[in-house]
């Protein structure tokens, strides 16, 4: 079941505890009976053809069902063509969901042949004009009851909360329904601006299915495209990590470093990517590790050094530890790469003593400067193992993130002569 609802304005976040489900064999074997269901009505114009990553003729059985588990649908409802444009050039989405078969034909002349088209027909939403095979009928929830209603509804279900001013409860509800029948029922929330979007794709951390943009403003899609690549990245082998060997751990007397304290705990081998220069960030552990009995553990912080000092942040960009602040994303890495965004909620910046880590790859030198305290780790592996900046000593090999770009204002650019030291 996919369901549609959207929101007249930006709803404020409210904590939730993330509802956990237990599936039996017969609600899978539901699960996969309803989508080779739903593929066997929508044949030609099948959701998974309307997911802008499939490639139906070439993806593979595994491929597909991976896509099915973990794909997001993105959809834009407009009237402009600018935004459908947009949509195209920025890869966010080539379905369009339009009013009649002049807009398709408008629309249709300058899309590419895998674009597709779908249109609202009363209680319907049809896969295409000249087919007769409905996407979705529509439920319009105006009340409690009426999320009720389309929870207990079978096949496919567009939702219009519209007319409502909640959105964020009923989309956890509507998740947490989804869960609770085995993905029997899945929902795809119509929304107005890209900042919805994401709190749509947020809701019990897991999210609604997908989302469909009703816009004629051609920024709001462009802003949706940078959701459509965060939500595509997380979880990803994003950052390239290589093993080095430790030259140097020198005591630097004292200096101002930086704890990011986040909004998400950190788990064993995840931290953050921090160096003296762009060209080698080290994977500093978060303090989610045993104190053994001197402190407590900081699941959510990192100490990452000095603060002069790189950290990596999302879309390949990097910032200051000193310019950090509250409400700022960093990027959460593990071990493997794979990356997650995470909220910052406080910079703790402290006078401590410091610790200069000096490491060599290839005859390049890289290198970081933290706090030299027991507390503050290195990863040394793919494992997630780490080992304190008090007992490292050269030979030791550790993780770093080696970059061969210059950076202006934190972004990448190339450059013919540039050096750091």
């Amino acid at each position: 079941m996919v369901v549609f609802f959207s929101s007249s304005r930006a709803p404020s976040h409210i904590e939730t505890r993330a509802m956990t489900t237990t599936r039996t064999t017969t609600v899978k074997v539901l699960r996969r009976r309803f989508r080779r269901s739903v593929a066997a009505i929508t044949s030609s114009s099948s959701l998974s053809a309307f997911r802008t990553n499939d490639k139906a003729t070439t993806t593979t059985k595994k491929k597909e069902e991976e896509d099915e588990e973990g794909e997001k649908t993105f959809w834009i409802e407009t009237t402009s063509k600018a935004c459908v444009l947009a949509a195209m050039e920025s890869g966010c989405s080539k379905t369009f969901v339009v009013e009649g078969e002049a807009t398709r034909e408008r629309f249709a002349r300058f899309a590419p042949s895998d674009a597709r088209f779908l249109h609202r027909d009363g209680a319907r939403v049809m896969a295409s004009f000249s087919s007769g095979d409905a996407i979705a009928s529509i439920v319009t929830v105006r009340e409690p009851e009426d999320v009720a209603t389309a929870r207990k509804q079978s096949g496919v279900v567009l939702v219009d909360v519209s007319a409502n001013d909640w959105s964020i409860i009923p989309a956890e509800n509507l998740v947490a329904a989804s869960a609770e029948r085995g993905g029997e029922v899945e929902f795809i929330a119509c929304v107005k601006t890209s900042e919805e979007a994401l709190e749509q794709l947020e809701a019990l951390e897991t999210g609604v299915r997908g989302v469909v943009l009703k816009t004629d403003d051609e920024k709001e899609v462009r802003l949706l495209a940078k959701v459509v690549q965060k939500i595509r990245n997380r979880g990803r082998a994003n950052e390239k990590l290589e093993t080095v060997k430790v030259t140097n751990v020198k005591n630097c007397g004292t200096g101002d470093r930086a704890c990011v304290d986040c909004s998400t705990n950190f788990k064993v081998g995840e931290g953050l990517l921090v160096g003296n220069f762009a060209n080698g960030l080290f994977l500093v552990h978060s303090e989610c590790l045993s104190g053994e009995g001197y402190v407590n553990s900081r699941p959510f912080r990192v100490n990452a050094g000095a603060i002069h000092s790189y950290a990596q942040m999302p879309n390949g960009r990097t910032g200051y530890l000193s310019e950090l602040k509250a409400g700022e994303v960093v990027l959460r890495v593990n071990a493997k790469g794979e990356t997650e965004e995470a909220t910052v909620g406080r910079v703790k910046t402290e006078r401590r003593s410091m610790v200069l880590v000096e490491a060599e790859k290839d005859g390049e030198t890289y290198s970081c400067l933290l706090q030299n305290a027991e507390t503050v780790r290195l990863i040394c592996n793919e494992n997630g193992e780490a080992k304190s900046v008090s007992d490292l000593r050269k030979g030791d090999e550790v993780l770093i993130k080696i970059s061969k770009q210059a950076r202006h204002t934190g972004i990448a650019i190339d450059e013919d002569t540039w050096y750091e030291r």
